[in-house]
């Protein structure tokens, strides 16, 4: 990658299906990481993180398994049809 194609940081899309202190404590290390500027969460709900500047939440809202799982998906398509993202993380979909 030649120097007038570097970006200040890139976007990460970070599907979350974790209790609020374990995504608090996964989101946080991407938060502070200097490379990332943008972070896509898709969770159930918000989750307070030091650095929420960087963190725009996508709520999906709570269901059974199948259909959380559904929507989970179906937000995160969203998402990748609307941000330019460059690297996708999930943590935990499935139990």
């Amino acid at each position: 990658m030649g120097a007038g194609n570097a970006r200040a940081g890139r976007t990460v899309l970070v599907f979350l299906k974790l209790g609020t202190a374990n995504a608090a404590a996964h989101l946080e290390p991407l938060a502070r990481c200097g490379s990332v500027s943008r972070l896509h969460v898709v969770r159930e709900a918000e989750v307070p993180v030091q650095r929420d500047e960087k963190v725009t939440w996508h709520a999906y809202g709570r269901g059974g398994l199948l259909v959380s799982l559904l929507r989970m998906l179906r937000t995160g398509a969203r998402v990748l049809r609307s941000e330019p993202v460059d690297y996708v993380v999930a943590f935990n979909p499935v139990p």
